[in-house]
């Protein structure tokens, strides 16, 4: 089967870039390996109670950003969450507490967002993207499901996996795609571990989000239940890991590394954190972008026969998090639509440049 257009991962960027060219007549298929869109902008459902276990929060200073996140359809715009904090640490995202931007988060869940991106998408799930190699005037994706073919390709995968599906066109004497890899080489994401615990008869709790900072395990410990007003009593609780802990654990069995937290919770609010009615845990492999890392824009290459190869994601603007790739989606789609001046041509097969 092929495509004018391919993208490699259904986030934010990726939908962002597949909703613009879409509107702008392409034909687009976005393969995703997850069971549903938009990464670490998910929310689930436990014991009837949403909860967002990824980005507890959006935030931003582009004005293009903040119109499409605060006018969602059917969605509950909480502005200002979280403005209760207690601690000393250093959030993920510091930009999102300077004055000049602005926070969010929705009631029904941060997926909200990506949901609203999708529709009308062709969105391809549980699609795992395996390969990538060129052949002729276009790629060959190997999928779980067979191969894809399409002249445009864009990986908008965490920048591990991108470097590993680049592998695959090793060997063919670009320098510019040599260039960019080893550029990539220098962009880090963090991991972080993640326990979601309910408490139904949790005492009233006078925070937002606490950032532990110091020796503790825990990097954020959000009250998430304190932006879904009406949900009924109790509390829900988000219980991040610090990098360093989550790196070090990251193989270790699920129970251990949760019981850590638990206790780690406790000790900041009281005994009864470390008993919660119910629980979920999850391993973000490649929870964010290391702050700094970030590129001024997305990459796009140009082959003489006609391939075009573009990446884009939170590590290809300098907004970094939901935003960055929000906006590195919209900009590598005009990009793609004019046929920038910009964008590199490869030397040919076995020639440097």
């Amino acid at each position: 089967m092929k495509h004018e257009v391919l993208i490699v991962g259904a986030g934010v960027a990726g939908l962002s870039l597949g909703r613009r060219l879409r509107e702008r007549g392409l034909e687009v298929a976005i393969l995703e390996r997850a069971r549903g869109v938009g990464g670490r902008c998910a929310s689930w459902t436990l014991e009837g109670r949403r909860v967002d276990p990824g980005v507890p929060m959006l935030h931003g200073t582009s004005a293009l950003f903040l119109d499409a996140v605060s006018n969602l359809p059917g969605c509950t715009a909480v502005l200002d969450w979280p403005y209760h904090l207690r601690g000393s640490g250093t959030p993920c995202q510091p930009q999102a507490y300077r004055s000049r931007g602005r926070r969010l988060a929705l009631a029904e869940g941060v997926s909200c967002f990506p949901k609203q991106l999708a529709a009308g998408q062709a969105v391809e799930l549980e699609t795992e993207v395996r390969g990538l190699r060129l052949e002729g005037p276009g790629f060959v994706l190997q999928t779980g499901r067979g191969e894809r073919r399409a002249e445009t390709v864009i990986l908008t995968t965490p920048v591990e996996e991108t470097l590993a599906l680049l592998a695959g066109l090793d060997g063919n004497g670009w320098a510019e795609l040599r260039a960019l890899q080893q550029t990539l080489r220098t962009t880090f994401t963090v991991p972080c571990l993640t326990l979601v615990a309910g408490y139904p008869e949790a005492p009233k709790l006078d925070f937002h989000l606490i950032l532990p900072g110091g020796g503790s395990p825990i990097h954020s410990l959000i009250h998430d239940s304190s932006k879904r007003p009406g949900t009924g009593p109790g509390a829900v609780l988000v219980i991040q890991g610090q990098p360093g802990f989550s790196r070090e654990r990251m193989e270790s069995d699920e129970a251990s590394w949760s019981e850590e937290l638990l206790g780690a919770a406790a000790a900041l609010l009281g005994d009864w954190a470390a008993r919660p009615t119910f629980r979920r845990a999850h391993r973000w492999r490649y929870a964010r972008l290391l702050r700094g890392g970030e590129l001024a824009h997305p990459a796009l290459l140009r082959w003489p026969e006609g391939a075009r190869l573009g990446l884009c994601g939170e590590a290809f603007n300098p907004a970094g998090g939901v935003e960055g790739a929000f906006l590195s989606g919209l900009e590598l789609a005009a990009r793609l639509a004019s046929d920038a001046a910009t964008s590199v041509e490869p030397a040919a097969t076995g020639e440097e440049a």
